[in-house]
């Protein structure tokens, strides 16, 4: 029986030697260290929240949680009403919106004249914290289709009254009969104005009689009965003018959104 060499002996125990190290480091080399996922601090906000749509009555806003660190686990909208001003930089002078903690919000008739923002509550384990968006533009009303009727309180410069549509009936003054006189309000996008002042005097002053101040009707109109004095020549054939005004209340009796028109009426000799 063949006797092994003390020598070979010993080259194959170093090899095993040699194997077991570099298994045990191809072992510690495979074992991957574990990352906890628990945030080291409360949210902090890196990006505000962004809002997207447009602020008129009837839109529907949406809003962004914006960026954060530290892995928030929830987000927590709140829209808020601010100053036409747009508020405080972080918003804490505007005012919570009842209901509104989605990321969406349709603009209520109660948000004009005043601006939105959005205020984003992110929290994880360790706490929370709040950043607040850039306001929007002032909320308006939207638009009335052209042609239908709008109150004179939403006629603001640029926009102005005109007077636009005139009627008397008789066509033409003949004796000194009752006249009807129409004349209708609109602005400049074509909406009848409800609640305008139109006032309406005869040139030269005393040839018919002077009403008082009258508003339009929901239809744009205001109508006025003209009663034709003595002073009023009948027996020359020629216009009768007179001076029609119509203003919004409040505003001056010249100035703001007012207009001022001269109309006439056809006199024919009899």
């Amino acid at each position: 029986m063949a006797q092994r060499s003390p020598g070979g002996s010993r080259a194959r125990t170093r090899r095993i030697a040699v194997m077991l190290v570099v298994g045990a480091a191809v072992a510690a080399a495979l074992i991957v260290p574990s990352v906890s996922a628990r945030p080291q601090a409360a949210p902090v906000n890196t990006a505000l929240p962004t809002i997207t749509g447009t602020p008129t009555v009837g839109q529907t806003l949406t809003a962004t949680q914006g960026t954060w660190s530290n892995s928030p686990a929830t987000f927590a909208p709140q829209w808020v009403r601010c100053p036409a001003s747009g508020g405080a930089p972080d918003g804490s002078d505007c005012a919570a919106i009842g209901g509104a903690t989605t990321a969406s919000y349709v603009v209520a008739a109660a948000d004009v004249g005043f601006r939105l923002r959005v205020r984003v509550t992110a929290t994880n384990s360790l706490g929370s914290s709040a950043a607040t968006s850039t306001p929007t533009a002032v909320v308006v009303k939207a638009s009335a289709p052209s042609g239908s009727a709008i109150s004179v309180t939403e006629v603001t410069l640029p926009n102005r009254l005109l007077i636009d549509r005139v009627s008397f009936s008789p066509l033409i003054m003949r004796s000194r009969r009752p006249v009807i006189a129409r004349f209708r309000v609109s602005d400049l996008n074509n909406h009848p104005v409800q609640g305008a002042l139109v006032f309406l005097v005869g040139i030269p002053f005393g040839n018919t009689t002077t009403p008082p101040e009258q508003a339009t009707g929901a239809d744009g109109y205001a109508t006025f009965v003209l009663r034709p004095t003595r002073n009023l020549k009948l027996r020359t054939t020629r216009n009768q003018p007179f001076f029609v005004r119509a203003r919004k209340p409040g505003d001056r009796l010249i100035g703001g959104v007012s207009i001022r028109r001269l109309v006439n009426m056809r006199v024919r000799a009899f």
